[in-house]
């Protein structure tokens, strides 16, 4: 069983972009049991396969290659890595370091694990880096996750569960996921205004989009923490602006989420908005300023949403069932 490992990048941190090479060369899988394939998206200084970033696959012997994508935006990042790979694929970002058995686990997983289509694992901080206390229940906005010890495999139920991948760095998406996708959501032009599109862009969504594929081929979404891959995330993000804009990224992208793959936002039950409103009235010391302001960002965001979706389309997303 072959894995193409697809590094999508825009105008990389070329020191981050090389320790994800040389985490890639110092994988313990067999050498000819997964190749790299790296997606320039239209970096104003092309990355050439001679770039010394490089040397740590070269002197591993593992092959690989670098592709052009002109057209902005990691959507059409991901489509072209989907188009020119043959085999199952494994999305790696510029600034993820995957533990030395992350490949080898990935291939086990699929080969024993038929019933799963896309899965991912753990996505951990670097044990250096330092989080406000204030940020930390947004971490899971920077795809950064981690639900425990035990491996959780279900269906995609038509919004976000803690199962489904958080990210589209370090998913994993068998074959026949990856040609449905090509010949249904890939086609809709409406699909590249989801995700990142320069450096300037808080669209997000294709991550869930490839993932919600995997329930129309009738096949599971799993969790496994056996996967480690650390996320190098620059701490210019922790700021409050930044996660504000992100939050209100992430709501307006719900809207073309449903448009594209009829995924809803999370059930507007009376508890979900509960928890949204609750941090807006309490005015207790422990409750930080900022985050009130991201749940203000994030509640009318969702609201947002949640009104345009439902006079737009009244139909709801086709749920599994779970047995």
């Amino acid at each position: 069983m072959m894995l193409d490992v697809c590094v999508c990048t825009h105008d990389p941190d070329l020191e981050k972009l090389e320790k994800t090479f040389q985490a890639l060369a110092a994988q313990t899988a067999p050498r000819g049991s997964f190749q790299v394939t790296v997606v320039d998206n239209a970096s104003r200084w092309p990355i050439e396969k001679s770039n010394p970033i490089f040397r740590g696959l070269r002197d591993a012997g593992i092959s690989f290659r670098v592709l052009r994508e002109e057209k902005v935006g990691v959507a059409h990042a991901r489509v072209l890595a989907f188009k020119e790979t043959g085999g199952n694929v494994l999305f790696v970002d510029d600034d993820n370091y995957l533990a030395p058995d992350f490949v080898a686990e990935a291939l086990r997983i699929l080969e024993q694990s038929t019933e799963v289509g896309v899965f991912s694992g753990k996505m951990l901080l670097p044990k250096e880096t330092k989080v406000p206390q204030w940020l930390k229940p947004w971490l899971l906005a920077m795809a950064i996750k981690d639900i425990g010890d035990h491996p959780v495999v279900d269906w995609y139920y038509g919004y976000w569960q803690p199962w489904v991948p958080v990210a589209t760095a370090s998913m994993v998406v068998r074959r026949s996921v990856i040609e449905k996708f090509l010949k249904t959501y890939a086609l809709d032009p409406h699909f590249f205004r989801l995700g990142r599109n320069g450096k300037f862009s808080f669209a997000s969504g294709e991550d869930a989009v490839i993932a919600k594929t995997a329930s129309d081929v009738q096949l599971k979404c799993g969790y496994f923490p056996n996967l480690v891959m650390i996320h190098d995330v620059n701490p210019k993000r922790f700021r409050f602006l930044y996660v504000l804009r992100l939050k209100l990224g992430f709501g307006l992208s719900d809207y073309w989420q449903f448009r594209v793959g009829r995924i809803a936002p999370l059930p507007f039950t009376l508890k979900v908005f509960s928890s949204m409103i609750r941090p807006l009235w309490d005015w207790s010391t422990a409750m930080d300023l900022r985050i009130r302001l991201v749940h203000i960002a994030w509640a009318f965001t969702a609201v947002f949403s949640w009104i345009r979706l439902h006079l737009a389309q009244k139909q709801q997303p086709v749920i599994l069932p779970s047995s």
